[in-house]
């Protein structure tokens, strides 16, 4: 039987060191809430799912949008730009991310190639992009993407329904949140977000 301790220690392994249950609650609870909201939306609008299409739309809110309100904390962002992370761990890390795909398969009446292939595409070149400027240039290159990319999709190629939400969040989370360093790396005095799991 794992411990609460034992549960927060594979959580820290998995979002970095230093958080309390406090923390992990204030991200628990509005995921769960979102991945509920969802399939419940597309109920009271009428979009005809599948058991399968909801429990997807459930796994897709969760990890996409409790990923950006975990990589938006100061343990997290510790964590993923820790000394040793490079390139390759970056651009790995957000290409096996293939939402848009799953999304274009299971949510249009046919496998939308255009959708998929857009979304995606952008995403890794702007990862690319991120991780090639120098620092001061790199929440700009994610933040035209995140504002105004979403915008251009609307017009060119729609989400289907119910996804809305999904191109900004992926957005944020992969770019933004992932990809873009913090402006400062260096834990504080008496900062909880330490760069080592204690055994």
């Amino acid at each position: 039987m794992i411990s609460g301790r034992g549960l927060l220690k594979r959580w820290e392994r998995m979002a970095g060191p230093g958080w309390n249950w406090i923390e992990v609650v204030a991200c628990v609870i509005p995921t769960a809430i979102f991945a509920i909201l969802v399939p419940l939306n597309a109920i009271d609008r009428g979009y005809h799912w599948s058991a399968l299409q909801h429990i997807v739309a459930a796994i897709l809110v969760i990890e996409v949008c409790g990923g950006a309100i975990v990589f938006n904390t100061p343990q997290a962002k510790l964590w993923i730009h820790r000394e040793g992370r490079g390139f390759w761990h970056f651009l790995v890390f957000n290409a096996l991310h293939v939402g848009p795909f799953v999304v274009a398969y299971l949510y249009y009446p046919k496998m939308n190639w255009s959708f998929a292939l857009s979304v995606y595409g952008v995403m890794i070149v702007t990862t690319i992009v991120i991780l090639k400027v120098p620092l001061r240039y790199k929440g700009i290159a994610a933040s035209v993407v995140v504002v105004s990319g979403c915008r251009i999709f609307e017009i060119i190629e729609a989400p289907p329904p119910g996804f809305v939400w999904f191109e900004p969040v992926y957005y944020m989370k992969l770019l933004l949140l992932h990809t873009v360093p913090p402006l400062s790396l260096k834990p504080q005095a008496g900062d909880a977000a330490k760069l080592s799991i204690s055994q």
